[in-house]
């Protein structure tokens, strides 16, 4: 006896399956049960076949079911955390058919969401419970050679591995700074532009991570291209960290021309200390006014 839990999922499997075979029984909307779904299938089907073989077909429906159905515990990876799961749909809505079946094809270059019936576009009202659900919706409907099973399986090995490997967003994590990372990878073309973001600082870093490894992994980014990036990046972060100290220490912002010798005195200054051309400055200041409070 094959038995199965999570009724909505095994209903929109068998939907699908009786459609692939050309026989119309979709579900009305109050069958949220399985079995009252089957037993409606079952009379309508017996009227044409003989129950022997009605029943042998629905038995197998329900054990191809079991063979591709995802457990609790294999979606954890993104159902509890907002950063996987919009990276997850993010690439499940540009991925082509050959990428999501594991295979190399130069032809296939469109994504396969465009070519469904269903509607999958982005979701403009964003939020975490609604992009489950539409990933969901897109196992509900798989047509693919390779497993279900065996794709989330490889999604989270990546997801993995571009956390360990690419995680340029490990040290923000306070509103304005997260705001300032979006507006950057906005400025920078590599923001996913078909997707509202959300005001919460959640749904803030969740954008941006999907935004950056899909941008990195996509076709049409280089190496180099994401190399370069993730060096302003990082240049652009370390400069505004040093102006968000700078602020919670009061320092001040001058502009003083100077001689190019005392700029290159400066430098050395700097390098003789190892610390860096603003500290060194205030120590000189320091030293200077030291002296000259001494005469």
């Amino acid at each position: 006896m094959v038995k199965i839990i999570d009724d909505s999922r095994a209903i929109a499997f068998i939907c699908n399956k009786l459609q692939d075979a050309k026989i119309v029984i979709p579900p009305s909307a109050h069958e949220t049960l399985l079995s009252d779904y089957l037993k409606r299938i079952r009379r309508t089907l017996v009227q044409s076949h003989a129950e022997h073989e009605v029943d042998n077909y629905l038995t197998t429906l329900k054990n191809q079911y079991e063979q591709v159905r995802i457990s609790d515990g294999e979606m954890a990876w993104f159902h509890h955390d907002p950063r996987a799961a919009f990276w997850f749909l993010a690439k499940l809505h540009t991925s082509t058919k050959s990428e999501i079946n594991g295979v190399t094809s130069l032809l296939d270059t469109l994504p396969h969401i465009k070519n469904l019936s269903l509607s999958y576009t982005p979701e403009y009202r964003p939020a975490h419970e609604l992009r489950l659900k539409n990933i969901d919706d897109f196992f509900n409907a798989w047509t693919f050679d390779r497993p279900a099973k065996e794709y989330v399986k490889a999604c989270h090995l990546q997801w993995s591995a571009l956390i360990k490997n690419k995680n340029i967003l490990n040290e923000i994590n306070k509103e304005d700074d997260l705001r300032w990372a979006r507006d950057y990878f906005d400025n920078h073309k590599v923001l996913l532009a078909d997707y509202a973001c959300g005001e919460t600082p959640d749904e803030v870093l969740a954008h941006c991570y999907a935004s950056y490894f899909i941008w990195s992994q996509s076709c049409t980014t280089s190496q180099s291209d994401d190399a370069l990036f993730v060096k302003n990046f990082k240049a652009a972060w370390s400069a505004r960290k040093h102006r968000n100290k700078n602020t919670s220490l009061n320092r001040k912002t001058i502009t003083v021309p100077i001689s190019e010798a005392s700029h290159q005195r400066l430098e050395e200054l700097a390098q003789m200390a190892g610390t860096a051309k603003n500290r060194a400055l205030e120590n000189a200041i320091l030293v200077a006014w030291q002296k000259m409070r001494g005469k």
